[in-house]
């Protein structure tokens, strides 16, 4: 079988993640397999490195925003690869309007990686993703029961539910610490909601001074949205970066 995955990149988060251990796990099974990023890699795309060898790999130069161009694009990746299924994830679906309704010659998948509404962007992505899945040109899976009934409540239609499996993996933990230690590990974006999370972290820091939060993971590209949490990190909240 040949499975086309399509991501906007490969930066550090977990749908790239999930993407990245997908494609390997297809090669490892005797599939054929190529992933293809909207966006041209950048240095930061650091998930490319841990792709099997036999992955194919592809990007489409797509531009900041809103790209009509990049709709073509994807049509035209599919028709050269002659894939039996594309799997698209996160803000790629939107890309698919076009091939899902007269691409017809393989099959469509989409995962969704978080709450329903939330991923579902702005109210043009919304459109686009509500008739994709009301007309089942493209099948939507989710990956715990949380996201399935968050994607039930807002587009009133019952997704698959296939649970986010990842590779087992050593961690090394604290040895000794003085104090108890929480750990966020995400992606700074919106759907992530970490204001929320600061916020109330820094409420209860005030009541047990005792703990932290240690987080983890990249603020590229909402510089903007970083910037904001920043009056959040210091003695209780702590950024650690990319691991």
């Amino acid at each position: 079988m040949k499975i086309l995955e399509l991501t906007p990149n490969l930066k550090v988060g977990g749908a790239e993640t999930f993407v990245v251990n997908i494609s390997n796990a297809f090669v490892d099974n005797g599939h054929e397999c190529k992933v293809t990023t909207l966006f041209d890699p950048e240095n930061d795309d650091f998930l490319i490195s841990k792709l099997n060898g036999s992955v194919e790999i592809g990007s489409l130069g797509k531009s900041r925003g809103l790209d009509l161009k990049c709709f073509f694009k994807v049509c035209n990746d599919i028709r050269k690869y002659k894939p039996d299924v594309v799997h698209a994830h996160i803000g790629a679906i939107t890309y698919l309007l076009i091939s899902s309704v007269f691409i017809r010659s393989c099959k469509y998948y989409v995962t969704i990686h978080s709450d329903a509404r939330r991923e579902a962007g702005n109210w043009f992505t919304r459109i686009i993703r509500r008739f994709l899945f009301k007309f089942n040109f493209v099948l939507p899976v989710t990956i715990s029961p949380e996201s399935r009934d968050s994607f039930l409540d807002f587009y009133k239609k019952a997704p698959e539910l296939i649970f986010n499996g990842v590779p087992d993996a050593k961690v090394s933990l604290y040895e000794t610490y003085d104090r108890l230690v929480f750990v966020h590990p995400a992606s700074c974006q919106p759907v992530k909601n970490q204001r929320l999370l600061f916020s109330a972290f820094s409420e209860v820091a005030k009541k047990y001074p005792n703990i932290e939060l240690h987080w983890y993971g990249s603020h590229s590209p909402y510089e903007i949205l970083f910037n904001g949490l920043n009056p959040f990190l210091g003695d209780h909240i702590i950024y650690k970066g990319i691991v």
